[in-house]
């Protein structure tokens, strides 16, 4: 994807997720069921060619990969699910029997990620709830080892601040947070690269930021 990416042409043939059905039949057309990386490749194919979609950009998306990998993350949490693209990044490299919770406020993304994550066959690991943010986080239980935040973005510092207020990072929580470099981004950037439990790692780019929580 390019810098301009918000600007492009494409852009201006966005993609609706009350036009479903539409990419459902791109990803039957060119994927085949419960292979997960040709359902991603299916999915930026058609942000590529047919209707500009926001869902994570691909290099934020090899970062997300390697992170997963490596930290070998039980309990994942994802804020603003889309289409069911991260979902799906995420759940091919959960460790055996680790599971993805997303959070998706849209009526009509949560059936459409539902449906992605089945045909890509992860759904097993994906649980989806319909809910704000503000609403949903109160109805977390446990702790997770993984945030991935890519809602709105005024709402990134009080959503975060609202998992830590009840409790919900285990120490060494990996937080990630995606089109940071956007202005309504900067209040949460400011805050969590100064906030004292928060420590900055390496994998950051300038929209893609990476921090890990120390308790």
């Amino acid at each position: 994807m390019t810098e301009n990416r918000y600007t492009d042409e494409r852009y201006k043939r966005f993609f609706h997720t009350y036009d479903g059905d539409i990419l459902k039949d791109f990803i039957a057309q060119h994927a085949s069921k419960n292979k997960p990386d040709e359902v991603l490749d299916a999915m930026q194919k058609f942000s590529d060619t047919e209707q500009y979609m926001m869902h994570l950009p691909l290099e934020h998306g090899v970062i997300l990969d390697e992170i997963v990998r490596t930290h070998k993350s039980a309990r994942v949490l994802e804020i603003g699910g889309y289409c069911g693209y991260s979902a799906v990044r995420i759940a091919r490299f959960l460790e055996c029997g680790g599971t993805l919770t997303s959070m998706e406020k849209s009526k009509d993304s949560a059936p459409l990620m539902q449906w992605v994550t089945e045909y890509a066959g992860v759904s097993e690991c994906v649980t989806i709830i319909n809910k704000d943010a503000k609403v949903g986080i109160k109805d977390l239980r446990g702790v997770y080892d993984m945030v991935l935040l890519d809602h709105h973005k005024l709402h990134y510092q009080r959503d975060t601040e609202a998992l830590l207020t009840r409790g919900l990072l285990a120490d060494g929580c990996v937080i990630m947070a995606d089109n940071v470099s956007r202005p309504n981004a900067k209040p949460f950037v400011d805050w969590a690269l100064s906030h004292p439990q928060f420590e900055r790692m390496p994998e950051s780019v300038e929209d893609f930021l990476v921090v890990r929580y120390c308790a």
